[in-house]
């Protein structure tokens, strides 16, 4: 198979079709942590994924835990994993899901509440201490839909826009954010796919 082939570029999805030497059909998606490619010939989509040096930030937040980490080519250079008290154990709920419909006179629910201040305020120091959000090519982010507005009205903004044309949504399931799932999200992002009419298997970056 060659790129030089005759061969479909979806921007928009960020998928390569081409035929086989035999006419077969293939779908290639790009790996995510790769910077967003632009239409173009193939000698210009050759030279976007062959540039010298891939950097890019991935950042896994779930209620009262996060695991950011900066990567350079394929290597871990930073990383952090902050953790507070946000969960009501006896329903698994955060608290500001729970402040939606109950009160917070109690002192538990106070010290979950000034917890979740904490918990987004440190994530945004974190990422605006240094230049790794300036520095990276793609930002891969893993938040749920309630914790958006949390993340992005703390005392300390975020370094980056929601609209940052870098920030890619990782469509993939994450387990509670810690070193070792970074790792494995990592592993999966950094892989492509490659699809041959109804069956598919990885292909490495």
């Amino acid at each position: 198979m060659s790129l030089q082939s005759p061969f479909v570029f979806n921007e928009e999805k960020q998928t390569l079709t081409f035929v086989d030497d035999e006419s077969v059909p293939y779908e290639l998606t790009f790996p995510l942590v790769l910077p967003k490619m632009y239409d173009g010939s193939a000698e210009d989509l050759v030279r976007q994924m062959d540039q010298a040096t891939r950097t890019y930030l991935i950042i896994l937040i779930q209620a009262g835990a996060a695991a950011l980490g900066y990567y350079e080519n394929g290597k871990l250079l930073k990383h952090k994993v902050i953790r507070k008290y946000m969960i009501r154990k006896s329903q698994g709920t955060s608290q500001i899901k729970h402040l939606k419909t109950r009160g917070k006179s109690r002192l538990g629910s106070r010290i979950r509440l000034r917890n979740s201040v904490l918990f987004f305020k440190e994530i945004n120091e974190t990422l605006t201490e240094s230049d790794i959000v300036l520095q990276s090519e793609t930002i891969l982010l893993s938040l749920p839909i309630n914790l958006i507005h949390p993340l992005f009205t703390t005392d300390v903004p975020v370094p980056f826009e929601r609209n940052d044309p870098r920030v890619k949504k990782i469509p993939i399931d994450v387990k509670t954010p810690n070193l070792k799932e970074l790792g494995h999200i990592h592993w999966l992002v950094s892989r492509g796919l490659l699809k041959r009419k109804c069956s598919h298997f990885n292909l490495l970056s």
